[in-house]
């Protein structure tokens, strides 16, 4: 019986082989033998031999077979189903299980098209020797198997058409740091700072930039924030923008809000307007045209304030009754709440709905409780005007409802993020997955034209005018806080990452005006905090009690001032972003002086760092980037980190996790702990009122936002149904501890052993 090698050859099929390579994957020198059994695995794997079958198809049958036993009995088969699996990729990428001149690797992927040639230029042979003398190719045999399969199957680049490997992930790793810090003085010192950060998982990076960074392809912002306004032209510019920034990767999030109700006069009261629906119809069609290497399409989040005309309606589009003609399912929806809403909602008060072009003080004044409130009440009070009063209780039922119904109707306040951010101009909007807060203005088709000649603009940033359109992107990143052994270690890493996205920016190219100018103007980033179940775990500290609230303290602050200091020191090094002068940074105010102060009731006010002589330093050099911090959904990149996802509780030690094309087994870090961890099932009192107090410690230090998710077992209530004054409380206690919003509800309605996770977004553009 003849077997058929990946260079096409055939040779006799040898069962010594098969056995020499597994237990070759076991051995020590790979980083430790591996407690695990050759012969159960091949036994196990029950492979049908067939003349000529292909040597790759028997490897993957023995990785499928180590994959099943993946338990915390048994924790060594997932390392030995990786070292499978990276077996099987070296063989097809070098040609051979040792690794190949990394100079030659990139010659390769050069010629092929895939890598800039640049890099060829940037960096000398003898350059690119010593780094490779750096890499610790046996890591790669360290990583379990759902970080090898999530990097080969979402991260490490194939060739589309006959879907064969092209790369490795240390290679990978090196090149990414290679391309962004290519024209710092001391580039060689900090590619190997983060070529060591990412290789010890101690960072995440977002999609766009592992799979993008290093290739052809230079858009890396996960996020994109734009404002539809109440015009034909902006209507029309703003699908466009929409479809280009979802076909270069980027989750969407549209502000709504300026768009006038059913029914209104236009075109000078000669027609009526059709309402939202058709709109909604349209932006669904745009976000679901284009897909991304075929696993994905893109993802759109719809904004609407709750005094919307049209709220009750909008509210029952993402809902599975009637039929897709009068819904729009496939977006999703978040529904801004002013503290006044919230106020009426308690005090069972009534609440009216306006048609944006007869209120326009009011979304001028949306987000600043002290104009807005006023005005909200002239207009309740102004009969010449169309409006709609009905109990505020009522709305707000409608939304817990669909919020339930649905899990995906999300949740920001909107005066909580203007009153905690650190911008002196308003925010209306929110993103995809409900952690970036930014400026916004309506786009216009002359926002979408792309000037590459800059000496051409005169007016504003490099020239160009923000009233012709601002759309906002946001570059992410995480620091994985369980990976980390001391607090000490928040300084390097928070500097290393801020310079990188920094550097990040001038890299990437732009599709359109309207984000390339506002993007190098305020220079947006947000880093966010993941593997944070594990971290609290691993210091033993659980939910609910003292030591996690003043542990997450001390982090969080120290996690803050560092990225504050870091991109003080761009400032310093480099210049001030234009739109320095934008952030109250600038004013040398900071996070700690804009918190909500009913934090002060969870835990102490104590502060460890030297904030006063940042604000100095603020006030004197500037700072490079108008934002910093936002804590992102991390569903993909916590896979090949080995981590929990961003700030949420875990489902279960032995987690599954279902991506739209593999399914995969994994043990969360320390399962040892598990005592310790907290579990999204088994939160006191089975409401998220605990967890979202933690969270809010969190916020008091993040510029941005949380995706932050609420959390109920189902199996522990009567019938199974959610009951909705316990979505009510926590919601209110979101408000009351000053989170800025609420992303998803999860809930589970049967036992399992196993927590089954769906990666963040649905379409995963934009979760990191």
């Amino acid at each position: 019986m003849k077997v058929t090698k990946r260079n096409g050859q055939q040779e006799e099929l040898n069962l010594d082989n098969i056995h020499a390579m597994l237990q070759n994957c076991k051995r020590e020198d790979l980083g430790r033998e591996l407690d695990v059994s050759v012969s159960d695995t091949a036994l196990n794997a029950h492979i049908k031999f067939a003349d000529g079958m292909a040597t790759s198809d028997i490897q993957q049958t023995l990785i499928k077979s180590a994959a099943e036993k993946i338990d915390p009995k048994t924790p060594d088969y997932s390392i030995f189903a990786g070292r499978l699996l990276v077996t099987e990729m070296r063989k097809e990428v070098y040609g051979q299980f040792q690794p190949i001149r990394f100079l030659d690797y990139i010659h390769a992927n050069v010629a092929s098209g895939l890598y800039d040639p640049k890099i060829l230029e940037l960096y000398s042979e003898d350059e690119i020797d010593m780094l490779e003398s750096v890499m610790d190719y046996n890591n790669d045999f360290a990583r379990p198997y759902s970080s090898i399969v999530q990097l080969d199957s979402k991260y490490l680049i194939k060739d589309a058409k006959t879907d064969r490997r092209l790369e490795m992930v240390q290679e990978t790793f090196m090149l990414i740091a290679m391309t962004i810090f290519a024209y710092e003085e001391n580039c060689i010192e900090l590619v190997i700072k983060m070529y060591n950060a990412l290789k010890d998982d101690k960072i995440s990076l977002p999609t766009p930039i592992i799979s993008g960074v290093r290739t052809q392809l230079k858009m890396f912002s996960s996020c994109c924030l734009l404002k539809m306004g109440d015009t034909t032209e902006s209507i029309l510019a703003s699908e466009y923008a929409l479809s280009l920034m979802t076909a270069n990767r980027a989750g969407i999030g549209v502000d709504m809000a300026p768009v006038r109700g059913i029914m209104a006069p236009v075109k000078n009261n000669t027609v009526k307007h059709t309402g939202a629906l058709p709109l909604l119809k349209s932006i669904e069609a745009a976000s679901k045209q284009f897909t991304q290497n075929s696993l994905r399409s893109g993802a759109t989040v719809v904004n609407y304030p709750v005094f919307n005309w049209e709220i009750m309606d909008v509210l029952e589009y993402k809902n599975n009754q009637g039929s897709n003609t009068n819904r729009a399912r496939f977006i999703d929806y978040t529904i801004g709440l002013p503290d006044i809403f919230l106020k009426r909602v308690l005090a069972k008060e009534d609440w009216t709905l306006f048609s944006s072009e007869e209120v326009p003080l009011l979304l001028s004044t949306y987000g600043s409780p002290e104009l807005f409130e006023p005005t909200y009440e002239a207009y309740e009070k102004d009969e010449t005007i169309r409006k709609k009063t009905l109990p505020a209780v009522e709305v707000f039922n409608k939304l817990i409802k669909e919020r339930v119904g649905t899990g995906r109707i999300y949740i920001h306040f909107i005066d909580n993020v203007n009153r905690q951010g650190m911008f002196d101009e308003q925010i209306t909007q929110t993103n995809l997955c409900s952690e970036i807060f930014l400026p916004t203005r309506d786009v216009k088709f002359d926002g979408l034209k792309k000037t590459n000649d800059l000496n051409t603009m005169t007016d504003g940033v490099l020239g160009y005018d923000l009233d012709d359109g601002m759309v906002a992107l946001c570059i992410l990143g995480c620091v994985n806080f369980g990976k980390l052994d001391s607090i000490d270690e928040l300084e390097g890493l928070t500097d290393i990452m801020v310079r990188f996205l920094d550097n990040l920016i001038d890299v990437q190219e732009y599709p359109m005006n309207a984000t390339e100018y506002p993007t190098k103007g305020y220079r947006f980033l947000g880093i966010g905090i993941s593997d944070f179940a594990h971290f609290l775990a691993k210091n033993e500290a659980i939910l609910g009690t003292k030591k996690a609230l003043e542990l997450t303290h001390n982090w969080a602050e120290r996690f803050q001032f560092g990225l504050v200091r870091a991109s003080i020191n761009l400032a310093k090094e480099k210049g001030a972003c234009e739109y320095s002068h934008k952030s109250l940074y600038s004013k040398g105010i900071m996070p700690v002086d804009t918190y909500n102060t009913n934090v002060d009731q969870i835990t102490p006010t104590q502060l460890n760092c030297d904030w006063e002589l940042l604000r100095h330093d603020a006030q004197k050099y500037g700072i490079r980037n108008t934002t910093l911090s936002a804590v992102p959904p991390t569903a993909s990149s916590s896979l090949v980190s080995n981590s929990t996802q961003g700030i949420d509780p875990i489902q279960s030690v032995t987690d599954t996790f279902e991506a739209s094309n593999f399914t995969v087994k994994s043990l969360v870090p320390d399962y040892d702990l598990e005592h310790f961890y907290m579990k999204s099932w088994d939160l006191p009192g089975n409401n998220s009122a605990e967890y979202i107090k933690l969270m809010a410690v969190l916020q008091k230090f993040i510029d941005q936002g949380m995706s932050t998710n609420q959390w109920y077992d189902l199996t522990k209530l009567p019938n199974k149904i959610l009951d909705s004054n316990r979505v009510k409380k926590d919601i209110l206690t979101a408000w009351k501890y000053g989170l800025k919003s609420l992303y998803y509800i999860r809930s589970r309605d049967k036992l399992n052993k196993s927590g089954t996770i769906v990666s963040g977004c649905e379409s995963g553009a934009c979760s990191i």
